[in-house]
């Protein structure tokens, strides 16, 4: 099949024949959602029909191409969705506060009903801090905090979903059964459709205290009892002058994350059997992606354990290995079992497709791995300065693995993928012992 794009709508002489320019949409009678740009742009586009032309597989291929441009315009339409609710949010917050903390990869953050009281979960420096706005006697807090944490150390993954602004509508949209505009004569690849209501998929265990591996609801009085209580009147990020808040922190177990990495490593292995990922090299993305935060969500966003994005990578797992045209829901990548599933095939991808014929095992796992934050495309232009992966793949190979390593550590294009790198490789050789 050959096509030729075109800025307008002519009859054309092309290898001594005369053809006809036409449109995607009239020639495949696709219906599109004008209110898609990219969808709309893409299905204007013109292109000359020579003879030979495979126009029922041209059109199959333009109607999923159409199909995925869809479907992220619904998705970003939640997103946007998403963010109104958080941000109308936030601005509550800050009334009230003078800052706007709220739930990001690595702390899942709640506040009462009255916004007067606020737990934060931070995965990252292994600790519970309870907020009070005001100031509080060391009893008086000492309650306050005892009451706080029974509720979050009992609370459920379903109820912190409900809890986050910003989770609970991106979850609320992308669970209501929807239907694309488009559907062709030929199949149905259109066909856009999301679970039926807000009830969690089978097996999502979102009855299951979110802090179960964690820390037990045990002995608080005690934990408590053992705690500093401060009286905190400037931000911890800008340093401006805030309400007073009276705090109190409470420190994880010194075991935990071996524990939490005890829990996640069977299901891993189990989740990603056939496609022979090293265990230790998924606990070591898991943990430096979320600091095994089962809430994690980035601003792009992200979700859960693995940081998993559903229009990129979800989308591409489940279209190269599922054989589905759809992207994974927020709620599917908050069930660890799926989110493991969907970074373990990205990686699988990674390796077996992308970075295939990298030859020696230790080269292609430094660059699956930085390739796993920033791209392949990145990867390729550490040793070739352009995005294409044939030649970067011919500069690995003529390299030794340490070499490999060296270049990727000093000329990755972001500094975060370079420390990424680094992190990654220190946590696996940690997790190995597991």
């Amino acid at each position: 099949m050959r096509l030729a794009l075109l800025l307008f709508a002519s009859s054309v002489l092309c290898i001594g024949f005369s053809v006809q320019a036409e449109n995607i949409t009239h020639k495949c009678n696709i219906k599109v959602n004008q209110q898609c740009a990219s969808a709309k742009s893409y299905s204007e586009q013109h292109f000359v029909v020579e003879p030979g032309f495979a126009s029922k597989k041209f059109c199959k291929q333009a109607s999923q191409r159409i199909y995925t441009l869809e479907k992220n315009c619904r998705y970003d339409s939640y997103v946007t969705a998403a963010n109104t609710a958080m941000a109308d949010y936030k601005a509550k917050v800050f009334a009230v506060w003078g800052d706007e903390k709220v739930s990001d990869v690595h702390s899942w953050v709640s506040y009462s009903d009255e916004l007067n009281q606020r737990s934060e979960i931070d995965y990252q420096t292994g600790t519970i801090e309870v907020s009070s706005i005001g100031t509080h006697n060391h009893a008086d807090m000492l309650k306050i905090a005892e009451q706080e944490l029974n509720r979050v150390l009992t609370l459920t993954k379903s109820e912190a979903e409900k809890a986050d602004p910003f989770v609970s509508v991106i979850i609320k949209n992308t669970s209501e059964k929807r239907t694309s505009l488009v559907e062709t004569p030929e199949s149905k690849v259109n066909e856009f459709k999301l679970n039926d209501s807000m009830a969690a998929p089978k097996g999502s265990n979102v009855a299951k205290p979110l802090m179960a591996s964690v820390m037990a609801p045990v002995d608080i009085d005690k934990l408590v009892g053992k705690a500093k209580v401060v009286q905190v009147s400037k931000s911890e990020t800008t340093k401006k002058v805030v309400p007073t808040r009276t705090v109190i922190t409470v420190n994880f177990p010194n075991d935990w994350v071996y524990k939490r990495a005890q829990e996640l490593k069977p299901l891993f292995v189990s989740t990603t059997r056939e496609w022979q990922i090293e265990p230790a090299l998924g606990l070591a993305m898991m943990f430096t992606e979320s600091s095994f935060n089962p809430m994690a969500r980035s601003p792009i966003p992200a979700y859960g354990l693995m940081q998993v994005v559903p229009t990129s990578a979800g989308l591409d797992v489940n279209h190269l290995i599922f054989s589905k045209k759809k992207s994974p829901t927020p709620r599917q990548l908050y069930i660890e079992q799926e989110n493991l599933k969907f970074g373990g095939g990205y990686l699988k991808l990674l390796r077996d497709r992308y970075f295939k014929k990298i030859r020696d095992p230790l080269s292609k796992k430094y660059c699956m791995i930085a390739a796993y934050n920033t791209g392949p495309g990145n990867v390729a232009k550490t040793f070739t300065g352009r995005v294409r992966l044939q030649p970067a793949i011919d500069e690995i190979n003529r390299l030794s693995p340490e070499q490999v390593k060296q270049r990727l550590i000093t000329k990755l294009p972001y500094e975060e993928t370079r420390l990424y790198l680094q992190k990654v490789l220190k946590e696996e050789q940690r997790f190995s012992s597991i």
